[in-house]
């Protein structure tokens, strides 16, 4: 259940990373503001905090396989995005 927390935090975090670039902005045509800074740095802290106090140093190396498996989740929702808006 803290792999599941943790992934979904770091997927957060990371497409919040995502959406503050101006090329993602451009491509699915966004036009808001970015999210804040702290969408991106408050979930990998909680993601962090919730791991090494569940599990300590065991949980510090969970925490960078769930930072990957995050990554890859956000790629293919991000690249699964930008192929069907262009399809339109």
């Amino acid at each position: 259940m803290i792999l599941l927390a943790e992934t979904l935090l770091w997927s957060a975090a990371l497409l919040a990373h995502a959406l503050r670039q101006v090329k993602f902005r451009r491509l699915l045509h966004f036009t808001g503001a970015p999210p804040p800074r702290l969408a991106v740095i408050l979930p990998i802290l909680t993601a962090l905090a919730l791991a090494v106090g569940a599990e300590g140093w065991r949980g510090l190396v969970g925490w960078f396989g769930t930072a990957s498996l995050a990554g890859l989740l956000v790629t293919a929702g991000l690249t699964r995005t930008m192929q069907r808006h262009h399809l339109r």
